[in-house]
């Protein structure tokens, strides 16, 4: 689990997963659900694939994010498996449209990104926005993401680890 200031960052376990689609979540987890929460419901036949693949992937997979205070389940994050042979590693979040431009995104993305460089094998993070949402472009450069290039919709954004410990030094 990464924990933030506001937000637990649960890893999904394939029971969570079959849970998710199974609308169970509320549940498992003890917490209720807010409108919104699971924005992309294909993903978790993907976190599925992910585990099957290798259960190392339950660190490197799909979180659900549960907002402390609220005690509620708002959204889900995490990565897109583990580091490739580069030291690359993929993020991705989404949360309810009521917590959004509340500083959620910039909190699940820090404790994502803190987290993976806690691991030597990561050099360098990704994610993708959608090139109409300035939002989570903005989110990401404030964290040192680097926008690499537009392709078909999307924006892809970097952030090195030499970046991210330069970032921190200041």
């Amino acid at each position: 689990m990464i924990e933030t200031g506001n937000l637990k960052l649960v890893a999904c376990t394939r029971m969570h997963l079959q849970g998710m689609q199974r609308t169970e979540m509320p549940s498992m987890m003890g917490a209720d659900t807010v409108e919104g929460w699971l924005a992309f419901p294909e993903s978790v036949q993907q976190a599925i694939a992910l585990l099957q693949a290798n259960s190392q992937n339950l660190r490197w997979g799909m979180h659900i994010v549960l907002h402390k205070t609220d005690n509620k389940i708002i959204g889900t994050c995490g990565y897109n498996g583990a580091a490739d042979n580069d030291g690359l590693v993929e993020i991705g979040y989404a949360v309810a449209p009521s917590y959004k431009n509340a500083g959620i995104e910039s909190e699940i993305a820090k404790g994502l990104v803190d987290n993976a460089f806690e691991w030597a094998a990561v050099n360098m993070i990704d994610a993708y926005t959608l090139a109409r949402s300035s939002e989570s472009g903005k989110t990401l450069e404030g964290l040192g993401f680097a926008r690499l290039e537009k392709e078909e919709g999307l924006v892809h954004w970097r952030l090195t680890r030499n970046d991210y410990e330069n970032s921190r030094a200041n």
